[in-house]
């Protein structure tokens, strides 16, 4: 009898184990709550080419701004790599500078979050340079100065 009330028991710890290890849902452990600051003395508008959480496909997120001194989520991405551009009000800075350019993108004037496109930039829309930059899960804090 012992033996059976022993192989109960450890039947039992390992169903709870194994649901509590199967019902964690494997995406977010890959998810990043992206925070961005501005450490300047200007506001900047900001432009992220990031994958979606819940597809995994490219999107670019055209114009969130930042005040001075201001840290705010973005929100939440998937970990890994994304891609930014940023600009102080009136153009006068960029954020990455011109020698560390990795990838041109096409940013229409306005506020805008879409899938990427593999086509030209449509009128209206500048061919900007970004960086890339890889996160890892969890909190990942950007900032520009």
């Amino acid at each position: 009898m012992k033996s059976v009330s022993f192989l109960r028991s450890a039947l039992a710890a390992l169903a709870v184990c194994s649901a509590a290890v199967f019902s964690m849902p494997s995406e977010a452990r890959a998810d990043t709550n992206l925070i961005l600051c501005n450490k300047t003395g200007a506001k900047i508008f900001i432009a992220l080419v990031h994958q979606d959480v819940q597809t995994g496909r490219w999107i670019l997120s055209a114009w969130q701004n930042r005040e001075p001194g201001a840290c705010q989520s973005y929100g939440m991405v998937k970990s890994g790599l994304f891609y930014y551009y940023a600009e102080k009000e009136g153009r006068t800075s960029f954020w990455p500078s011109r020698d560390s350019v990795e990838k041109t993108y096409c940013v229409p004037q306005t506020r805008v979050r879409r899938e990427m496109a593999n086509s030209g930039c449509a009128p209206g829309e500048r061919s900007l340079g970004f960086r890339g930059r890889v996160m890892d899960p969890g909190t990942y804090t950007f900032s520009f100065s």
